[in-house]
């Protein structure tokens, strides 16, 4: 849904990323963007990965200088944003 750019540009990145984001972390992203999040649980969320709630955490504060919570919190507010910002400019081309 979301490329690295377009994450940093949305502020879903931070500015300051001086690091690659490891190759596993980025498909666990891009799987969070893809995923329906409306009623899902922050656990759940953890199950969707390969790697311990502790490992993820560790991960989501080295690269992105925020909890899975509040990465979660603003992607739920990009998506919609995003989408307010999409019916706005069907009913302006209508």
């Amino acid at each position: 849904m979301f490329s690295s750019t377009f994450e940093y540009l949305l502020g879903l990145l931070p500015a300051t990323t001086n690091q690659k984001l490891p190759e596993f972390f980025q498909e666990y992203l891009t799987l969070l963007q893809n995923t329906d999040l409306t009623y899902i649980k922050i656990q759940d969320l953890y199950k969707m990965s390969n790697y311990s709630q502790r490992t993820l955490s560790s991960y989501f504060q080295k690269y992105l200088g925020k909890t899975l919570v509040q990465y979660v919190n603003e992607l739920k507010l990009t998506k919609a944003k995003m989408n307010a910002y999409r019916f706005w400019i069907w009913t302006k081309i209508e």
